[in-house]
């Protein structure tokens, strides 16, 4: 695996730079037949993340702090919410941001996303249902945001709906399309 520095010289990797994986991959899956393109992405992908996992643990909070800088008005910003503690939750968040072009916020716990959605107030959140210090419906519960989505690939899908309808999200089991995500998204990214 190649490096990729940005014009001061700085490391740039999947969580920062969305496109970086989404780029390689494409590339690298470019003559195969289209109903392989998914299956080899996501496998080139989890790959690409293995390798990067130690890198991104140990310089992700300085990484990640200096990609999202900006700060949104009071108002609701244009921006997305992934509050996943899987590494499955930095490729949604790159291909969020790719697909969206717009800012995609990545937390690893109910509180962080709390305090990530406080500090950043997103326009849309994908939150999964079983984070580490809490459940996915009593975060957005708290954050207090109707039409979130509440994702799980461990609940029983009747028990998934049952959290979603408590916290006014909409419920979708996992495994996702990435076609589903980014048009649930562009609904709340559309709602006022």
């Amino acid at each position: 695996m190649s490096d990729h520095h940005s014009a001061d010289g700085s490391l740039t990797l999947l969580a920062i730079g969305g496109g970086w994986l989404t780029g390689h991959v494409s590339h690298l899956v470019a003559g195969f037949p289209p109903g392989l393109i998914g299956p080899l992405t996501t496998l080139l992908g989890g790959a690409i993340l293995h390798v990067a996992a130690p890198y991104l643990r140990a310089h992700g909070e300085r990484l990640r702090d200096r990609a999202l800088r900006r700060r949104p008005t009071s108002a609701r910003s244009r921006s997305v919410l992934v509050i996943e503690d899987h590494a499955s939750g930095e490729i949604l968040a790159g291909l969020l941001r790719d697909a969206l072009d717009v800012p995609v916020y990545l937390a690893r716990s109910g509180a962080e996303g709390r305090g990530m959605a406080q500090r950043y107030a997103p326009a849309a959140i994908v939150c999964d249902l079983a984070l580490p210090d809490e459940d996915g419906d009593e975060v957005l519960n708290a954050i207090g945001q109707p039409g979130a989505l509440l994702v799980s690939g461990a609940a029983h899908p009747e028990d998934l709906t049952a959290a979603a309808e408590r916290c006014h999200a909409r419920a979708m089991q996992k495994p996702l399309s990435l076609d589903d995500v980014v048009g649930a998204v562009r609904k709340q990214l559309a709602a006022p």
